[in-house]
């Protein structure tokens, strides 16, 4: 079984609040996998919590020098072309903002590939439409 965390499940790893102690064990454990977009999306929301003031300056930079050594123990989805392709029938059938749909597009993926997958995100609309395509979801809160 992998476990695959979007962005707004993987952020509480680095950041304490709701959902963090039902986060944090799975990478004890092994098996999480995310997209590739999301190392962009962590450190873009940590430089945001930082200017909001919900993170220290050496906050943000300890996750950031995590980050390379966390994407190098967990499976990687690479955003490829015939990934992205999948897109516009994924958001033609399920209410997806964009980047909502390449995780979706990631984790069935890997499902094809003939991965057991559960699919976890803080997003209850994307978790909806995670298991309207037929996955095993996980609403972190």
């Amino acid at each position: 079984m992998i476990h695959y965390l979007d962005t707004s499940a993987l952020v509480k790893r680095y950041v304490n609040e709701a959902g963090s102690p039902s986060v944090r064990p799975l990478f004890r454990a092994g098996g999480v996998a995310t997209s590739r977009i999301a190392y962009a999306e962590i450190a873009a929301t940590m430089a945001r919590l930082c200017r909001e003031g919900a993170l220290t300056e050496a906050g943000r930079d300890a996750v950031s020098a995590r980050l390379d050594t966390d994407f190098a123990a967990i499976t990687i989805v690479e955003i490829r072309a015939a990934l992205v392709q999948r897109v516009p029938a994924l958001a033609a059938r399920q209410p997806l903002r964009g980047y909502d749909a390449v995780h979706l597009a990631s984790a069935l993926t890997l499902r094809e590939r003939g991965v057991a997958v559960t699919f976890w995100a803080a997003d209850a609309v994307l978790v909806e439409a995670a298991r309207a395509e037929g996955m095993r979801t996980t609403l972190v809160r």
